[in-house]
């Protein structure tokens, strides 16, 4: 019989339906459909040679090694063309889920099930950006606290600093902002003590600066805050500059340029997966076009051929450590054996 029964029947098949009473409920279903429609003007050949087909199917679904043999089967029979497919969009060992949800609609599979086949297959699945919620999370919205921080800006000025770290720092101290809070607040107080106790402009500034780093550094919450607000500034700074390049690129964004920007994304978040969504999303909601390929027609296939590469190169270099490995352990097994049998020897 070239038929699978559990595709016949409609069953499900991953996992299998392997409930005796649930299948045989089925193949009565079945056939009195495949009866009732057996004179049916396209199909009734069909559903009639489905009816002659009736005692063997019952014969396999009956029996549970025939069953999961033929379960195989249908998974073998649905997911194959899946796979091949899949194996091309996802050739760089990766995919997005964009792409994954169009696939599933123009085959008109569950996007569940090809989700599924693509972990099984081992690609990594790119989940789907909203560009908006992006945008608005890592550019447009102001982190707590921010105008307050932003207001203190002109009262760093003459100190020629950017932000409370360097203006505290003596000039000696490294990773400032590794200090923990009750550290940095009593910088802030000497250096108030110490340096802005005259009555000048001058002085004036630096204790509005020392009362700000003051409260920055109150307790870690407020460390923190002041952290996410310094973090945003980075990545703002970035992204407008990004938007100035593109205003005299007529809104066109190369590949090459675009690298350039994520890769100062990927330092501050060092996540390039994350940079490159944030920098998109950018790109989409200010209306600039951010094509990889613009000047490099063939680039995205190059790229694609490059990571391949580079995957199955990584591949290769296990599989020699693995061989490595256990080369080195038989040959210390082989040892071991040798000093055992000499010990035996002697004694």
């Amino acid at each position: 019989m070239n038929e699978n029964c559990y595709l016949l029947l409609e069953l499900e098949f991953d996992p299998p339906v392997m409930d005796q009473a649930v299948i045989d409920q089925r193949i009565e279903e079945k056939a009195k459909f495949w009866s009732a429609n057996s004179n049916h003007f396209k199909k009734g050949a069909e559903y009639r040679m489905y009816l002659e087909m009736l005692p063997e199917i019952k014969r396999i679904m009956s029996d549970p090694v025939k069953r999961k043999r033929e379960a195989d089967s249908a998974c073998s029979i649905v997911y194959d063309p899946i796979d091949q497919d899949l194996k091309i969009l996802g050739a760089t060992g990766e995919i997005a889920e964009d792409a994954i949800e169009n696939y599933a609609n123009e085959k008109k599979i569950s996007v569940n099930v090809v989700k599924k086949r693509v972990s099984t297959l081992g690609i990594k699945i790119i989940q789907k950006v909203d560009y908006q919620i992006t945008y608005d999370k890592y550019y447009k919205s102001k982190p707590k606290n921010a105008e307050a921080f932003d207001g203190m800006k002109t009262y760093l000025k003459p100190f020629n600093k950017d932000d409370y770290y360097a203006f505290l720092n003596p000039g000696t101290l490294q990773n400032l902002d590794k200090l923990p809070f009750d550290k940095l607040k009593q910088l802030a107080q000497e250096k108030k003590k110490k340096e802005f106790y005259k009555n000048d402009t001058y002085s004036s500034a630096g204790k509005k600066v020392c009362e700000a780093c003051e409260l920055a550094f109150k307790d870690e919450s407020s460390k923190t805050i002041y952290n996410d607000y310094l973090a945003w500034c980075k990545r703002r700074s970035i992204l407008d500059n990004a938007k100035e390049i593109a205003k005299i690129t007529d809104k066109k964004m190369s590949d090459e340029q675009g690298d350039i920007y994520i890769g100062k994304l990927t330092e501050l978040f060092k996540d390039r997966t994350l940079a490159e969504n944030i920098f998109i999303s950018f790109c989409k909601i200010e209306k600039i076009e951010y094509n990889p390929d613009l000047y490099n027609p063939g680039k995205k296939e190059e790229k694609a051929r490059k990571a391949a590469e580079e995957k199955a190169r990584k591949a290769a270099e296990e599989r020699e450590r693995k061989a490595a490995e256990e080369k080195a352990r038989k040959a210390a097994e082989e040892k071991a054996r040798k000093a055992a049998e000499e010990r035996k020897e002697s004694s």
